[in-house]
């Protein structure tokens, strides 16, 4: 029988022994899809005031067919008090260290009742690849009348860095939450594949951390010119070395898009700042002219953009196309 004739059979006999039940349902959805956007909401506000990057967060209210597949698969005696995923968000983090970091942020904002670690709780011989799960019902601060009616309601909140739920969509769709006679041969190589993904989840931590540990050390060169400008040239050190260079104006890393501007610098073999350093300081003494007499406009009122037009002003094969000229309005006029 395929899927959709169990869930229309399901539903014409839980009309006919139930009709309580969806009604309840059908009555309570909206408060739920509320409750869901909600969580979503303060998750992603209080995430990017924390400063931490996620991939992606997402909502939904279970539906009606889901509902009903649920309790012909689980039995449950009373579904509406058994069920905690009426609401459900996903939050998917870029590391697995940043899954401490969202749940430090759940459990200010919300009232957890439980939470359910699937990766450390489960068994040596489960397959696939777990989450953490947090049943919460709104905090202390989600307080007025628009929440009057979602107060005491739950809402599932799943945390999954992105290969644990690339994971977790192949997995669902090869095996489909266990229920499926997998052969034994194929259990054996997902077992495998999930260790592999796991592995690859620690060596994505292990290298930020060392990243965070390289822009210390480049901060820390500036102690003096000569020991900050023996770092080798690269994206991170490039926008490191305009904050160095125009320490006045903000970085323009919020605005601009650093790799196009970086990537004509390693076309033409700049290795290291001291050589970026010696192009730029070429080109500094009439670009500081040009603003003289020009005035500051968006393209050169940050440090980046200042680095590159510095280089503009030495020669053009160091800016990423021949159109910038066009962000230099009165340049023609002023180079004659």
């Amino acid at each position: 029988m395929a899927d959709s004739e169990k869930v229309e059979f399901d539903l014409d006999g839980m009309w006919l022994k139930q009709p309580q039940i969806i009604k309840q349902f059908i009555e309570k959805r909206s408060d739920y899809e509320k409750l869901c956007a909600e969580v979503a909401y303060i998750l992603a506000r209080h995430l990017k005031n924390a400063q931490i990057e996620f991939s992606t967060i997402t909502h939904r209210a279970k539906n009606l067919d889901s509902f009903l597949e649920k309790i012909r698969r689980k039995n449950y005696q009373n579904p509406i008090s058994e069920m905690t995923d009426f609401a459900g968000v996903r939050v998917v983090c870029l590391y697995l260290d940043d899954l401490s970091k969202v749940e430090k942020i759940i459990a200010e904002h919300f009232e957890i009742i439980e939470k359910i670690d699937k990766l450390t709780d489960k068994r040596t011989d489960d397959f696939g690849y777990g989450a953490i799960h947090f049943v919460v019902k709104l905090g202390e601060t989600s307080s007025g009348a628009r929440y009057d009616d979602l107060k005491n309601l739950v809402c599932e909140i799943q945390t999954r860095t992105v290969l644990q739920d690339a994971w977790a969509i192949i997995d669902h769709h090869l095996v489909y939450k266990n229920e499926s006679n997998i052969p034994s041969f194929l259990r054996k190589k997902l077992n495998l594949l999930a260790g592999n993904f796991a592995s690859a989840d620690e060596e994505f931590k292990l290298i930020r951390s060392e990243r965070e540990a390289y822009l210390v050390d480049i901060e820390e060169s500036k102690i003096t010119s000569e020991q900050f400008l023996e770092n080798e040239l690269n994206l991170d050190s490039f926008v490191r070395y305009a904050q160095w260079k125009f320490p006045d104006l903000p970085s323009g890393t919020r605005v601009i898009d650093a790799p196009f501007f970086f990537n004509p610098l390693i076309e033409n073999k700049l290795k290291n700042l001291a050589e970026l350093d010696s192009v730029v300081n070429q080109g500094l003494q009439i670009y500081e002219k040009y603003l003289a007499e020009n005035g500051r406009d968006f393209f050169n009122s940050n440090a980046i953009t200042s680095v590159v037009a510095s280089l503009f002003f030495v020669n053009e094969k160091f800016t990423p196309a021949e159109h910038i000229k066009n962000l230099f309005p009165k340049y023609a006029e002023f180079s004659n």
